[in-house]
């Protein structure tokens, strides 16, 4: 409900009650109060907690709002009798927190509640009575239903893996739901559900997917340039297709707090890499409806410039098959490929002078940062980035991205890096270092 609540407000549509929407984490859990609903909750005794149990339904595979990939997960709440022989469907409206493991083979105690370092959790109200969020018409007494993002749970890949389950309680009073992941768990919730396996994609796809957000957090420019000579190798006509097919997988729509994408698994996937990669493969689309590009290159590298603390947006998502769409308009193909240079280090501070000369150096935006020197670290950090591979890492186990907060081991990163002579490797697409004679 809360991710349902947080998409309509990102897609712009007004929605009643969610001025009082309260929410905060805390100590790996998180609480949250909602002021929609009409009607009392029931105040049950111990005794009855000890009666309630889920039934779990296998889940499905679906689309949620936004066309976010979601496991859709259903349950049915149910209360024993007294004598433990018959049981019946809970009657009166029950806030709840369902909560489902993030990585297959955990074992939770359940001991406290489901802390969100190890769960994946969304809040529902069982047989809500509501305006808002609306109740799906088709559901059953004290059935409930929620859709987690496949990115929050760690599915294999074409294979069906179990999770552990489980639900908390929340309460009712004059109209206002209040959650705590901290809640005990209901222990005839404890359960287990087997959820499908995600699809493997083609190569291709894995090095489009291994490009991380356009905001700069996770950008890698290694993985930009892998994508970028692996769509103009393929032509026009193909490129086009591949970033199709890929969006088709993941959803078009922008999507908000990812985290780092892995090649192989398409649930980490972040579409906003789709505006760079078509600018990098088709060129410039870009008219006075869009936000000014954030990526630069120099010397065959992709860098990204802009460095921020925190990102506020307000208004409709992006959706990116529009410039997919703007692609297959124009006229435009590169087909010469980046071969990003032998001093790779260096570059990156060659290049965030170069920012400072040409003014686009940006370490405030709207307010002055906690750590004014974010934007050079940010640039360092993708030079690590860049040179980081199997081979690298082999003959330099202490390469660190800790090491660009600090000029001393910053200098000697540069050192130990240049003594490896690297040489970005095409077929590979990615830098080795030069054997030693």
């Amino acid at each position: 409900m809360c991710a349902i609540a947080i998409g309509l407000i990102l897609a712009g549509q007004a929605c009643v009650g969610l001025s009082q929407v309260n929410a905060e984490a805390r100590g790996g859990y998180t609480s949250r109060t909602q002021s929609t609903f009409s009607g009392e909750g029931r105040q049950l005794s111990d005794t009855e907690r000890g009666r309630l149990f889920v039934e779990w339904h296998e889940p499905s595979v679906s689309r949620s709002l936004l066309d976010v990939p979601s496991i859709k997960l259903t349950g049915f709440l149910r209360l024993r009798s007294e004598n433990g022989k018959n049981s019946e469907p809970v009657s009166w409206v029950q806030p709840i927190c369902v909560g489902i493991v993030q990585e297959p083979d955990y074992k939770p105690k359940f001991d406290r509640g489901l802390p969100y370092h190890a769960f994946a959790v969304d809040e529902v109200v069982v047989n809500e009575i509501s305006d808002w969020p609306p109740r799906d018409k088709s559901l059953k007494a004290g059935e409930f239903v929620v859709d987690f993002p496949t990115s929050s749970i760690r599915r294999g890949i074409e294979v069906e893996r179990e999770f552990a389950v489980a639900i908390s309680l929340g309460s009712l009073v004059s109209g206002t739901a209040k959650w705590s992941t901290d809640a005990p768990v209901v222990r005839g919730s404890i359960g287990k559900v087997k959820v499908p396996g995600q699809l493997r994609s083609s190569p291709t796809l894995q090095k489009i997917n291994a490009c991380s957000n356009g905001y700069g957090w996770h950008y890698d420019p290694k993985a930009a340039v892998r994508a970028a000579n692996e769509l103009r190798g393929l032509g026009r006509e193909k490129a086009l297709k591949a970033l199709r097919e890929y969006l088709k997988l993941t959803g078009r729509f922008e999507r908000f707090g990812s985290g780092p994408t892995e090649s192989e698994r398409i649930d980490t996937a972040d579409p906003s890499c789709v505006e760079y990669l078509v600018e990098f493969v088709f060129g410039d689309l870009r008219d006075r409806r869009d936000r000014l590009g954030e990526i630069d290159l120099y010397r065959d590298v992709p860098f990204h410039f802009v460095y921020r603390e925190v990102i506020n947006r307000i208004g409709s998502p992006d959706d990116y098959s529009e410039w997919i769409d703007r692609a297959e308009q124009s006229n435009k193909f590169i087909t010469t490929r980046w071969r990003p240079p032998d001093d790779p280090l260096n570059v990156a501070d060659e290049y965030f002078d170069r920012l400072k000369i040409l003014g686009k150096y940006r370490p405030s935006e709207s307010r002055p940062l906690r750590r004014p020197d974010g934007l050079k670290y940010h640039i360092r950090r993708q030079g690590v980035r860049l040179i980081k591979s199997e081979s690298v890492l082999k003959a330099l186990p202490t390469l660190d991205e800790k090491a660009v907060e600090s000029d001393i081991a910053w200098q000697e990163l540069k050192k130990a890096a240049s003594d490896l002579r690297l040489r970005w490797d095409d077929e590979r697409g990615e830098y080795m270092p030069t054997p030693k004679k």
